[in-house]
């Protein structure tokens, strides 16, 4: 029987020993030696008894032989489930950290592949071929030189016959002003060798601006300042007629540099008194209004200096000369858009009209689409609208301050309807709808314009109906020009603009109609001065 080296070593020294003392030394080191192999026995046989007991509860009703491997495969989990809920979470980890396949494949794509990597290579490759040699490059250089022209010749027919086989430097051509030099096999132009040379004494005075355009010196009283309409500068006596007169002491005649600029049909004179150069005076007129009087005023001193202000309407506003008074007043820049005939809505007889009232200029303001109002003004020929067209056309609604609205008495004379008095109302064909969908227009576009509502006024005319009085004659409609007037007021209303009802208030009526108006419908001068004066109050006060 196998004896563990241990024990045998202590029975060896129990019978080899000779004193008392030894021997019980002996006999006390072997006991203990036992006791701990039997300590060390009885853990592994409780160990053995677990794992026994182990797989006597997993191989109940189980496989027997399966049981322990699947305690090993527990590797310490209360049950298998665990052990592979474990494993798979762990696994899951572990993968969110590595790259998609979706991910991998959109890397790959930006990537250079191998077709495009094939081109470039070609490219350079070509570049290689094709690249300048540094022989031929300071050959060119050479060839042109210092730059300073080495002679002028009138073609490069001329140059050519020169030079056939060239030579270095370059040469100016005078035909076309470029300078051209030799590449090697030809002759080259290297670009414009200086601009076009302005020949002495032949700029003339029109070609200048008003501030260089000096047309001479005025002096004595056979001269009119009002006759002075030519663009440019001029300088102008005292004692020349219809100068201005200092404001501050109101009878001084005093010499000016006068500047006259012309804006299609408008004449604008500007002048700078020669002592007093801080005073700057101004007038205007229109040049189709013959024997208009101007008035100087300082623009400066004015409420309205520096706005713009723009009239639209009919003929109440295209015949009358309310935009001289205005531009007085307030002394802002006024300008006209108004044409006869037209209407707030369709104009009843005239298709190209329409394309004319104040609803389809709205919309070409909106959208910068003239092509409606160009269509109108080729197709009608009874009057000349062309340069109508061309002022309407070079405003710049971005510039506009003010804008003053004036139609209604040629809707009333057409029987255009009203139409539903209501803001959800766009139905051009009516009145109130026009006005609707105008406002509307140019808004949206423009939202910083504010515009000031005005209505027809009192007028005769035998073509409404019997008698001719607007107070008391109605259209075939039934509608009296004032139903026009009190709808456009609530329109305004709901359109939050401000109204002026001039058809009650101008104090032009069947009393003093002949005062104010040249045909009993249309502003005289006294009428035009009135209407201005009512005009530059209304847009001032608001």
């Amino acid at each position: 029987m196998a004896v563990d080296p241990n024990i045998q070593e202590k029975a060896n020294d129990i019978r080899m020993k000779i004193y008392g003392e030894q021997v019980r030394e002996s006999l006390a080191s072997g006991l203990e030696a036992m006791s701990s192999d039997v300590v060390e026995v009885e853990g592994r046989q409780d160990e053995v008894e677990s794992q026994f007991q182990d797989v006597i509860e997993n191989t109940t009703d189980k496989d027997v032989v399966s049981a322990p491997e699947i305690i090993a495969a527990r590797n310490g989990k209360d049950n298998l489930k665990d052990r592979i809920d474990t494993f798979e979470n762990d696994t899951t980890a572990q993968l969110a950290q590595k790259v998609s396949k979706v991910e991998l494949d959109n890397e790959l794509e930006k990537k250079v592949n191998q077709t495009d990597l094939e081109t470039a290579n070609q490219n350079i490759s070509l570049l290689q071929t094709n690249k300048a040699e540094q022989s031929y490059v300071d050959n060119q250089f050479s060839n042109i030189a210092d730059g300073t022209p080495k002679g002028v010749y009138d073609t490069v027919s001329a140059l050519q016959n020169a030079y056939p086989n060239g030579t270095t430097g370059i040469y100016v051509v005078a035909l076309d002003g470029k300078w051209y030099y030799w590449n090697g096999s030809q002759w080259n132009s290297g670009g414009t060798y200086q601009g076009v040379v302005i020949a002495d004494k032949t700029i003339k005075s029109d070609m200048l601006k008003a501030d260089y355009n000096y047309r001479g010196f005025f002096f004595g009283d056979n001269y009119d300042a009002n006759n002075l309409l030519d663009d440019g500068r001029y300088y102008v006596a005292s004692s020349v007629l219809n100068s201005p007169k200092r404001n501050y002491f109101e009878t001084e005649n005093v010499a000016v540099i006068l500047e006259v600029e012309r804006y299609n049909t408008r004449i604008i004179q500007k002048a700078r008194p020669i002592n007093y150069p801080n005073e700057v005076y101004y007038r205007y007129t229109d040049s189709t209004f013959a024997g208009v009087k101007w008035v100087w005023l300082q623009r400066e001193n004015k409420q309205l200096w520096g706005k713009k202000v723009i009239l639209m309407g009919d003929s109440l506003t295209d015949k009358g000369k309310q935009h001289l008074t205005i531009w007085e007043k307030t002394g802002a820049d006024v300008d006209r858009i108004a044409i006869g005939g037209t209407t707030m809505s369709n104009h009843g007889n005239s298709e190209d009209y329409s394309k004319l009232s104040f609803y389809s200029l709205a919309k070409a303001i909106s959208t910068g689409d003239y092509s409606e109002q160009e269509t109108a003004v080729n197709n009608i020929t009874s009057t000349d609208l062309s340069e109508w067209l061309q002022n309407f056309k070079s405003i710049n609604w971005n510039e506009v301050d003010y804008l003053l609205v004036r139609y209604g008495t040629n809707d009333h004379a057409m029987d255009n309807p009203i139409g539903e008095i209501s803001r959800d109302n766009f139905d051009t064909s009516t009145y109130i709808g026009a006005f609707n969908q105008g406002v509307k227009d140019i808004l949206t576009a423009c939202p910083h314009i504010r515009i000031f509502v005005a209505t027809s006024l009192w007028r005769y005319n035998a073509n409404i109906g019997v008698g001719g009085d607007s107070d008391t004659t109605p259209n075939n409609n039934g509608d009296y020009l004032v139903d026009f007037v009190d709808t456009l007021r609530e329109a305004s209303g709901f359109n939050h603009l401000p109204f002026r009802d001039y058809y009650r208030q101008s104090g032009i009526n069947s009393y003093t109609n002949t005062h104010y108006l040249s045909d009993q419908t249309h502003p005289n001068d006294a009428g035009s001065k009135l209407l201005g004066e009512i005009d530059s109050n209304f847009i001032m006060s608001e």
